[in-house]
């Protein structure tokens, strides 16, 4: 099977980041996994992954934000394509505007696996279109 591109999947939830992981790299993604927003940004900067699938709940309340932040104010990952995913129904009606600003597509949870493949897919065909 091809090597399809990296994906970075942040959550705190270990059995869910775990299940994720192992979903895509059954899909043929390589997979990079942190679990708290004082590790993400220094991986994410680091190993580059076409898209990152981040839960706006990691580690503490606000790490998810910085993340994200940080991601959207480097150059070098202005562009990349962010997924957020969560359980957080408030989050979701309270910020969807402020995170499709920042260039999020928005999945909330629980979702279907093929719903959550689709999405990457479509976020990955995305940065394909700009090469």
């Amino acid at each position: 099977m091809e090597q399809l591109p990296t994906i970075a999947v942040l959550n705190d939830d270990q059995l869910y980041r775990h299940l994720l992981g192992q979903l895509l790299a059954e899909e043929g993604y390589r997979v990079i996994e942190s679990t708290t927003g004082a590790d993400a940004y220094p991986i994410i900067r680091a190993a580059q992954p076409a898209l990152v699938i981040l839960d706006v709940r990691v580690g503490r309340p606000d790490d998810g934000w910085l993340t994200l932040e940080l991601l959207r104010l480097n150059p070098a990952t202005a562009q990349k394509p962010v997924v957020v995913c969560s359980a957080n129904t408030p989050l979701f009606r309270d910020t969807a505007a402020r995170l499709r600003e920042l260039g999020c597509t928005l999945i909330e949870k629980p979702f279907l696996l093929d719903e959550l493949l689709d999405v990457v897919r479509a976020a990955l065909r995305g940065i394909e279109k700009e090469l």
